[in-house]
């Protein structure tokens, strides 16, 4: 599992940031009564939330790795329709988060000029942050 961390012939291609106040994320789904929680969150990562010991620190912690996500592919894709809601960040067996590559995804990291997602959230108090970078890993290192 190290390995996907540690690749020194990984070329970066886009990079993103976000943090949430889970919280406020914690309102706006009750002002929108579910409907928020609903439209941003795969059932998987719904279904993870429920057994997480803070149910809205881990939704803070997906929902800043979508919008990380967003900000490292976009600039990567002008003018192609990105929906971060698709995204889907679901706990790996060692507990460390890892975007699903999806079909419509791989595409979109192939015409991105990209092959992976790394991904790293962090908590802090009542706040997720989420780093993504895509990176493009050289044919001659892929196995």
């Amino acid at each position: 599992m190290l390995e996907q961390w540690i690749n020194e012939q990984a070329l970066p291609r886009g990079i993103g940031l976000d943090c949430v106040h889970a919280p406020a994320l914690k309102a706006l789904d009750e002002r929108t009564r579910g409907a928020f929680r609903f439209g941003a969150f795969t059932v998987s990562e719904l279904l993870e939330a429920d057994a997480a010991p803070d149910r809205w620190a881990y939704l803070a912690g997906r929902f800043a790795a979508k919008e990380a996500v967003l900000k490292a592919l976009c600039p990567l894709l002008p003018g192609s329709p990105f929906d971060f809601r698709r995204v889907e960040t679901l706990q790996q067996k060692d507990g460390s988060p890892r975007i699903t590559r999806a079909p419509w995804l791989l595409a979109l990291l192939e015409k991105a000029g990209a092959d992976d997602l790394l991904l790293s959230i962090t908590h802090e108090d009542s706040y997720a942050i989420a780093f993504c970078q895509a990176v493009q890993t050289p044919k001659t290192r892929r196995e």
